[in-house]
């Protein structure tokens, strides 16, 4: 389709939902987040978009590498054969 074209149809199409009183436009943008216990500073806008202009890298220490293991949890409780494993909780 003439992008000219697809243009004015969209919008056009934006004008009629816009008009009818029973439409609320609403704007929603699917966003994936990672963390680390590293980083400091990160922050969200009310909309929920990343701020990291204040974020910083903390130096690692030899324990952040390499947790000790914690001990399982006792049985009937949800013990699992390793503490990582997610067993106790359905993965």
């Amino acid at each position: 389709m003439d992008p000219a074209k697809r243009l004015q149809i969209a919008g056009e199409a934006q004008k009629y939902l816009l008009d009818q009183p029973n439409v609320i436009p609403f704007f929603e943008e699917p966003q994936v987040f990672a963390g680390a216990p590293y980083l400091k500073g990160v922050n969200f806008e009310a909309v929920g978009r990343q701020l990291l202009w204040r974020v910083v890298r903390e130096t690692l220490s030899p324990s952040c590498l390499h947790p000790s293991p914690q001990p399982s949890p006792q049985k009937g409780e949800g013990a699992s054969s390793a503490w990582w494993s997610g067993a106790d909780v359905g993965l």
